[in-house]
C-alpha cells in the first residue's frame, strides 16, 4: 500500500466473560482489515450493523486502540489520539455551557496557542461562517437545533486543520431535509479544501452519493473488507444529475446486492438477525429538492433498484 492513509491488517479483540465470570476468552470483532486512501479522496464504509464500522473508524481516531495491525498517515505511524485526525461523532458532543464560537475556539486553542486569542476567535467564527452559522455564534446548544449543532461539529472538527477528516454517521439522527442539507454542506466544504475524509455510514445512498469509493465490510465476528466499489461519478455533484444517471442505480443494486449476500450467508451458519437490525433493510429512496424542485424520487424497497419520479 502507498496510500495517504494506510490502515494495516488492523484487528480488535475484546475479552468475553466465561459463564463462571472468569475471563480470559476473547472475541475477535474486526481481523485483517487493510485499506489505502489517497490524499483528497473521499472513502465510505459501510456494512451491517454491528459489523465493525465505528470500531475500524475508532482505531484510526485513536480512541479505541488496535489488537494488531497498523496505521500510517502522511507516511508517519500514529497510535492514540492526535489533531492530525479531526472526527464528527453521530452525537456533535458539544459542551453545554459554552456557545458555538467557544465551543470551536477549543479547537483552534489546540492546534494555534501561539496565535493571539483575539485571531484565534476569528479562525473560529471563520469556520462557524463556512458552514453557515455565522450569525448564530453566541448561541448555545440548547438553543440550535440538530442539525446546526451538528453543523458546529463539523466546524470543530475542520478547526483543526486535520489531515484527515473521521465522520462516524454524521447525519443518522437527522431528519431526511436536514441530512441533505448537510450531505450538500459537506460536499462544498470538500470541493473548497480537498480534505481527505473517511465516512463511515449505514445509508447506501449517502455513501454512493458522497464517497469516491465505498468500502464494504463483512458480517463478523472477524469482520474485513469484502468488496470495494469505485464511484465514477464526476464531480461537482448535483444531486438531481446523480439520482436520475442510470449509473446510480447500478452502483446502488451491486452495493445492496452485496449487503444482501452478506445477510443471507450469516443466516445461513447463524440464527437470523431480527427486523431492522441489518444495514440492507435501507429505506425507500429519497430525494429532495427544495422549493425550486418539489419532486422526490421514490424506490420501491430495499435492494430492488427501482424508482419512478412523482410529485408529492
Amino acid at each position: 500500500m502507498s496510500g495517504y492513509l494506510e490502515l494495516w491488517r488492523l484487528t480488535k479483540r475484546y475479552p468475553v466473560s466465561s459463564g463462571d465470570g472468569r475471563s480470559g476468552e476473547t472475541q475477535t470483532v474486526v481481523k485483517n482489515f487493510s485499506l489505502s486512501i489517497e490524499k483528497g479522496e473521499v472513502v465510505a464504509l459501510i456494512g451491517h450493523s454491528g459489523c465493525g464500522k465505528s470500531t475500524v473508524l475508532s482505531i484510526v481516531a485513536g480512541l479505541t486502540p488496535s489488537s494488531g495491525g497498523g496505521i500510517i498517515l502522511d507516511d508517519r505511524e500514529v497510535s492514540g489520539p492526535g489533531t492530525d485526525r479531526g472526527m464528527v461523532f453521530q452525537s456533535p458532543c458539544l459542551l453545554p455551557w459554552l456557545t458555538a464560537l467557544e465551543n470551536v475556539a477549543l479547537a483552534v486553542d489546540q492546534v494555534a496557542r501561539e496565535v493571539p486569542r483575539p485571531k484565534r476567535r476569528s479562525i473560529a467564527a471563520d469556520h462557524l461562517e463556512q458552514v453557515g452559522l455565522g450569525d448564530s455564534l453566541d448561541r448555545r446548544p440548547d438553543e440550535l437545533s440538530a442539525g446546526m449543532r451538528q453543523r458546529v461539529g463539523i466546524a470543530r472538527a475542520l478547526a483543526l486543520s486535520p489531515k484527515v477528516l473521521l465522520l462516524d454517521e454524521p447525519f443518522g439522527m437527522l431528519d431526511s431535509l436536514t441530512r441533505i442539507e448537510l450531505q450538500d454542506l459537506l460536499l462544498r466544504l470538500w470541493a473548497r479544501e480537498k480534505k481527505t475524509t473517511f465516512l463511515v455510514t449505514h445509508d447506501v445512498d449517502e455513501a454512493i452519493f458522497l464517497s469516491d469509493r465505498v468500502v464494504m465490510m463483512t458480517d463478523g465476528p472477524e469482520a474485513g473488507v469484502g468488496k470495494i466499489l469505485a464511484i465514477p461519478l464526476p464531480r461537482p455533484r448535483d444531486r438531481r444529475a446523480v439520482f436520475e444517471d442510470p449509473l446510480f442505480d447500478a452502483l446502488r443494486r451491486e452495493t445492496l446486492g452485496f449487503l444482501e449476500d452478506e445477510a443471507s450467508r450469516k443466516a445461513g451458519s447463524a440464527e437470523p438477525e431480527p427486523p431492522g437490525s441489518s444495514c440492507a433493510e435501507d429505506s425507500p429512496r429519497r430525494a429532495t429538492f427544495g422549493p425550486s424542485h418539489p419532486t422526490a424520487l421514490v424506490g420501491s424497497g430495499a435492494g430492488s433498484g427501482l424508482g419512478s419520479w412523482s410529485k408529492p
